[in-house]
């Protein structure tokens, strides 16, 4: 099993270290909704990066002029939570045009939303949905779309608070289609990527603990689950080597509540 010492990590407003820091941030208001996805890509092809957040995306005006919400997809509420969680910039079609992709905390279907190109984008059409994939899971907590297994291709994952519910890749074969495949029967809320165990294979972190990747074709069969922890963990968790000491730790926030953390690795048993 894994070994860890555990670090408190306390971030003080009044940290010398931060308010010493050169970089200095202006903010700017987009909106004020319960929208919990957002992506950023240059959505409309004028070479400046643009937002895209829930039920509008945000041209880029450069150095002067607003951040104008142009409307991009109809969402719906419930219970005070919009039916968004995740949202990500990919050119599901190939056409050229980077189109995003999303789906909601109650809601098994995973949507992409056509770009309409730009002359859509200049008249204000509505961004085409499509079905991407239906995972069939209703308990999700973070919705993430990126490269697990180092093929070069996206995958889809969605984290489950409900810890009964199981931990499923959705990878995309040769002609591009999804396919499930389940690395193991618990879940839990939070979730990170990264080789944990340091063998050179990405592992999964999620609340109850983690899933190490097999040798060979990660899709062949189940992942090894190791029970090492029940937590409320955060989305992301971040799996890195705090102390150069070249053993991968993992960096945890407490879901819902206070503290972030360090758990720093003592090796492998």
């Amino acid at each position: 099993m894994k070994n860890f010492t555990i670090l408190a990590v306390c971030l003080l407003g009044n940290c010398a270290l931060l308010a010493a820091h050169p970089i200095k941030f202006e903010t700017q208001l987009l909106a004020v909704d319960a929208n919990e996805g957002v992506a950023v890509a240059d959505y409309d092809k004028d070479g400046k990066l643009d937002v895209s957040a829930g039920r509008n995306w945000y041209r880029n005006p450069g150095k002067s002029g607003a951040w104008v919400p142009r409307p991009l997809r109809i969402i719906e509420d419930k219970g005070g939570y919009a039916h968004s969680n995740g949202e990500h910039a990919y050119d599901v079609d190939g056409d050229g045009w980077v189109d995003v992709v999303s789906n909601s905390f109650w809601l098994p279907e995973v949507n992409w939303y056509r770009n309409p190109g730009e002359k859509g984008l200049k008249w204000g059409r509505l961004w085409e949905q499509n079905l991407l994939i239906d995972t069939q899971q209703k308990t999700n907590e973070l919705c993430q779309f990126l490269d697990i297994d180092g093929d070069g291709k996206r995958e889809w994952i969605a984290n489950q608070w409900n810890k009964k519910a199981p931990t499923i890749v959705w990878y995309q074969d040769e002609k591009g289609k999804f396919k499930g495949h389940t690395i193991g029967p618990q879940s839990g809320h939070g979730i990170g990527f990264g080789d944990l165990n340091n063998d050179g294979r990405s592992d999964i972190v999620i609340g109850t603990g983690w899933y190490e990747r097999p040798k060979g074709n990660p899709y062949a069969g189940p992942w090894k689950y190791h029970p090492n922890w029940t937590k409320s963990l955060s989305c992301p968790v971040l799996i890195r080597d705090v102390n150069g000491d070249g053993k991968n730790d993992l960096i945890w926030g407490n879901g819902h509540d206070y503290g972030v953390f360090a758990w720093v690795s003592k090796g492998f048993d």
